[in-house]
């Protein structure tokens, strides 16, 4: 009776341990699978949660820039109408004065020297695009002028041909281009004041014939 007794708590303890050692087993080999799977999957989110972040910081900036282009844009419509605004409420004057002239210029920077031509109207003298430009004064009296003329000539080591000069005035609207009996080959514009101008218009007329002064100026080949 001892034996079998013995013989069954040997037969249980050994399928008690062979339960055990299966568990084990199978315990290990499901650390195993999860470690394989964390290890393929895990690149895989990493990867996903890369291009997550690049998706959402593209958008970022996206958005960015879209909302500075809308601030930029506000901020030109209000300074356009602002500038509106100032246009309107600038006085209108049928005379222009070297004072206004000077205000003019002095608003927009540029360096003048003042002075009088041979009939001792004003005149001003002052560099556009490099170049020297005198405005003159025409019709004068006590109140102003009623007139201006903005006036700029070059020197050439050759002679143009007369049709090529001509062919700037066939081809242009404003500034009238000819050779003085000097040789010097000149770029006129006028404005006339009679009518009524406000400060900005003389302003847009410096900076029309500014313009001009640089096509006239590539045309003779200056």
């Amino acid at each position: 009776m001892a034996i079998r007794t013995s013989s069954k708590f040997l037969l249980f303890f050994v399928f008690v341990a062979a339960g055990a050692l299966l568990w084990m087993a199978s315990r290990a080999n499901e650390h195993e699978i999860e470690a394989e799977v964390v290890a393929r999957v895990e690149p895989r989110l990493q990867e996903a949660l890369a291009e997550h972040e690049r998706t959402f910081a593209e958008q970022a900036e996206t958005f960015e820039k879209q909302r500075a282009e809308r601030e930029e844009a506000l901020d030109e419509r209000a300074a356009a109408i602002e500038e509106a605004i100032a246009r309107v409420a600038e006085p209108v004057f049928y005379t222009a004065t070297p004072a206004q002239v000077e205000a003019v210029l002095q608003r927009m920077g540029v360096a003048y020297t003042q002075g009088e031509d041979e009939d001792g109207d004003p005149t001003f003298t002052f560099n556009l695009a490099t170049y020297e430009v005198t405005m003159f004064f025409y019709g004068c009296e006590v109140e102003g002028c009623t007139s201006l003329r903005l006036w700029s000539g070059f020197n050439l080591n050759e002679p143009l041909e007369a049709d090529h000069l001509n062919e700037w005035n066939r081809t242009k609207r404003f500034g009238t281009a000819y050779r003085n009996n000097s040789g010097t080959y000149c770029l006129d514009d006028d404005l006339i004041v009679r009518g009524g101008v406000t400060s900005w218009a003389i302003e847009q007329f410096i900076l029309y014939y500014r313009d001009r002064l640089n096509e006239f100026a590539a045309h003779i080949g200056f």
